[in-house]
């Protein structure tokens, strides 16, 4: 998908921007650290979703260009368990447009990080 520098996509910048930082840095640092140890190779992180319930927090995670992974939070805990590597083309079929284009601007992100 093109992107067309549309307000829709700086706003999903934004909020995967903060989202990377919360993973990395933020709330949710102890998360980003376990995605460390589980994927040395890790460059850049995205929540495309995130679903809060009642004891946990659920993640839908872009890890680099190329790797999703389904995260459950432990609220009361901190801990993390991945559920599942999901493949991309087929979570790709799946989206809705505004999806399609959150998921356009999390890659454009991952591929321009150094």
């Amino acid at each position: 998908m093109k992107l067309l520098g549309t307000r829709t996509e700086e706003e999903f910048r934004e909020q995967l921007l903060k989202s990377s930082d919360s993973l990395l840095n933020g709330e949710y640092a102890k998360v980003g650290a376990l995605l460390m140890a589980q994927f040395p190779e890790l460059r850049t992180v995205f929540a495309l979703g995130h679903t809060p319930e009642q004891d946990e927090d659920l993640f839908l995670l872009l890890i680099n260009t190329d790797t999703l992974v389904s995260v459950d939070v432990d609220r009361r805990t901190g801990t993390a368990s991945f559920r599942r590597h999901l493949d991309l083309d087929e979570y790709v079929k799946r989206l809705s447009q505004m999806k399609r284009i959150l998921f356009a601007v999390a890659v454009d992100l991952a591929r321009k990080k150094p």
